[in-house]
């Protein structure tokens, strides 16, 4: 029998109808979420992603060696890596004590192939520069690494990528850093946009009286919050503190 005749057109079945509805769900949230600096970048800007062979563990095959970090159960294993590597190092044993160990050997086995995974790293940006109403130019943004995500499918990895992002740096989008006046003066932009569509003409869509918010002003609004975060705190505190007191 050819692998065609067995082939499944997962495209046509609901199950994955609705695994796309939530994926692009996520990709809107992504889209419209402060951190991601607005109409300047698109996804593909914070957003790096991969097809991983992994094993039943999720190991990709470059897996050859293993990286351990102390604790209890494996310094009573490899008690005699762990104090030459302290000795060599010239630190004191802690969480952050590693070794090398092949894989074959930590886990008593060769590495296997399981299943494709796609890995994700999803970045951020925050507006550093003078004027928050004069920000077109990427060097006026800084570029933070993230989040990281995977699934056993894109769209999982998208979906995976949106939870971990809302959970690092807020349930958001950019509507969410308005004021009530702002708010209104958004419709009111839109509403004499939409009036002068039908005219004809987009005389009607002016400024004067509607100021619109920049993404940077969102930006440095949202920054303002996730600095207080504990995430944010434990992550970029100084970065922060000196991009918005600076």
């Amino acid at each position: 029998m050819k692998c065609s005749d067995c082939h499944i057109d997962i495209s046509t079945t609901r199950e994955y109808s609705k695994l796309i509805d939530k994926a692009n769900a996520a990709r809107d949230f992504l889209d419209q979420h402060p951190a991601c600096g607005g109409h300047l970048f698109s996804l593909n800007s914070h957003l790096w992603y991969s097809a991983q062979e992994v094993c039943k563990r999720g190991f990709s095959v470059a897996a050859k060696i293993m990286t351990i970090y102390y604790t209890p159960k494996d310094y009573k294993r490899y008690k005699t890596l762990f104090d030459t590597e302290c000795k060599e190092s010239e630190e004191k044993l802690s969480a952050l004590t590693r070794i090398d160990v092949p894989y074959k050997e930590y886990f008593g086995e060769p590495w296997a192939f399981d299943h494709i995974e796609y890995w994700s790293e999803m970045g951020f940006v925050i507006f550093k520069g003078k004027d928050p109403n004069k920000s077109f130019d990427r060097k006026d943004w800084e570029n933070f690494c993230g989040i990281t995500a995977s699934g056993r499918s894109f769209e999982e990895m998208v979906i995976n990528t949106a939870k971990n992002f809302k959970r690092a740096y807020g349930n958001f989008s950019r509507e969410d850093f308005l004021t009530v006046q702002e708010k209104k003066n958004q419709k009111n932009r839109v509403d004499r946009l939409c009036k002068g569509i039908k005219k004809g003409s987009f005389k009607a869509y002016v400024q004067k009286g509607y100021p619109r918010v920049s993404d940077a002003e969102i930006s440095l609004r949202w920054a303002k919050w996730y600095a207080k975060t504990p995430h944010g705190l434990k992550n970029w505190k100084d970065t922060l503190k000196e991009i918005l007191h600076g």
